[in-house]
């Protein structure tokens, strides 16, 4: 699936702003000079300028969760997390801050809280995929696969949503894993593959291969394991699971006739 940036860009205006003392003008350029340093990598001064921009304005949502995502590129999750629940009682209506509740307690192992946050930011603002889709992968983890499965059929169906290898990849293991139903998870993998044609993500090459040899279809398993390998041939992080594969192609080669995994092969490539 893909990964959650902070959009700090987009921070002064999605997030709700609360003028509850302080000098405005002081506060405004601490939370410029916050969000500039975080652009700029520099985590440390970013914190420094939002919690004085709290200082200044000690009930502003924006500033708190400026505060909490310094904290958390400051390598301090507890203390981000810590910081996010001030901003969820401050402005429980805002989508910036219930999405971002959500992402910092998944990323805190609280996956069930996190489901709870994430719905809520979903209700708040149903046309943003990024909170779809952490819903979608925490609900998966929490075996609630059907919060998991309307939120993938959403990104689906939103003509914004980019990525559909990833959500089709998600509905086919699902389909195979859960509910039994390998056409429909072939079907799903089928899109899976043919949603990039450009470069094609390993994890559903993988996954294709498993389904293909779980069906019996040798011969396109053989062909997917193939591409897997050389999808990630100078990715170093997966030579385990590259091991695996090998000696998978190995027991594979001598469980099917040439004629017999031609056929599956073939079979398979027409459905592509």
């Amino acid at each position: 699936m893909k990964k959650y940036s902070f959009i700090f860009s987009a921070l002064l205006s999605a997030v709700i702003f609360c003028g509850c003392g302080g000098n405005e003008e002081d506060f405004a350029k601490l939370m410029l000079k916050a969000k500039d340093s975080m652009a700029k990598g520099q985590v440390k001064e970013a914190l420094t300028y939002s919690q004085k921009a709290q200082e200044c304005q000690p009930n502003s949502p924006e500033a708190i969760v400026m505060t909490a995502l310094a904290y958390e590129r400051n390598q301090k999750n507890p203390e981000a997390l810590k910081e996010i629940q001030k901003a969820v009682k401050i402005a429980p209506k805002n989508y910036f801050v219930q999405y971002t509740y959500g992402r910092l307690l998944y990323k805190n192992k609280k996956t069930d809280l996190s489901i709870v946050a994430l719905k809520e930011a979903v209700k708040l603002d149903p046309k943003k995929t990024e909170a779809r889709e952490l819903l979608a992968r925490a609900a998966t983890e929490a075996k609630d696969y059907e919060t998991a499965m309307q939120q993938y059929h959403a990104l689906i169906n939103d003509p914004s949503y980019k990525n559909k290898d990833v959500v089709y990849n998600e509905i086919g293991v699902y389909y195979y894993l859960v509910k039994k139903n390998y056409k429909q998870s072939s079907a799903y993998l089928n899109k899976a593959l043919n949603a990039n044609n450009k470069v094609q993500n390993p994890t559903i090459l993988l996954n294709a291969a498993v389904l293909c040899e779980m069906r019996k279809f040798y011969g396109a398993a053989q062909v997917f394991y193939r591409k897997y390998l050389s999808a990630t041939e100078r990715d170093t992080s997966r030579a385990k699971k590259r091991a695996a594969v090998n000696t998978r192609l190995s027991g594979l080669s001598s469980k099917q006739p040439a004629r017999s995994r031609n056929r599956a092969s073939g079979r398979t490539t027409r459905r592509r």
